[in-house]
């Protein structure tokens, strides 16, 4: 409580100095009020279907931080899939290159969507899957504020994926 007031104080009056603000709420402290994870609304999705074959991906940053708004300024991702025949590797170092700015307290939903090469729709077509299919993500991304800038990398593990391709045009 007394922190969050000496922070509004120290803005109100135009005294927010870096260092004053580095003190009372460190890094470490705004790195770990900062989360990613997939869109709980929908799974990842491989769209071989389409005339373009496509991959969208929906992800929720949240900023827990009560001090600092954050701007997500860019990512890379790896995929892998977990099949019926083991955990396959599908796209790596996709870029992800938008600047998308979280309030304090508050979340943003971004979309991803890259286009598959032939390899990756290769890949695609020959996982096998009887059981539901999951994703295993590498997200490193990098965050910036007013006092702070980082970059980090998080690991998602069974998210719920789903290719479509015509043997299958439901899951």
């Amino acid at each position: 409580m007394f922190l969050s007031i000496l922070m509004q104080g120290l803005s109100y009056i135009g005294l927010a100095i870096p260092i004053v603000n580095k003190i009372v709420y460190s890094e470490t402290a705004f790195k770990n009020d900062i989360t990613i994870d997939v869109n709980s609304s929908g799974p990842i999705r491989f769209n071989l279907t389409s005339e373009i074959p496509e991959a969208s991906i929906f992800l929720k940053i949240t900023n827990k931080s009560q001090y600092l708004k954050a701007i997500f300024d860019r990512a890379t991702i790896d995929i892998w899939l977990n099949g019926d025949d083991g955990l396959r590797f599908i796209a790596k170092g996709i870029p992800f290159i938008e600047k998308v700015e979280i309030e304090k307290k508050s979340d943003s939903n971004i979309y991803l969507g890259f286009l598959l090469n032939q390899p990756q729709i290769q890949a695609l077509q020959n996982i096998s899957f009887k059981r539901e299919l999951k994703a295993k993500l590498d997200i490193t991304y990098f965050i910036q504020s007013s006092i702070y800038e980082f970059s980090k990398t998080v690991d998602l593990e069974n998210k719920p994926a789903k290719i479509i391709r015509n043997d299958n045009p439901i899951n």
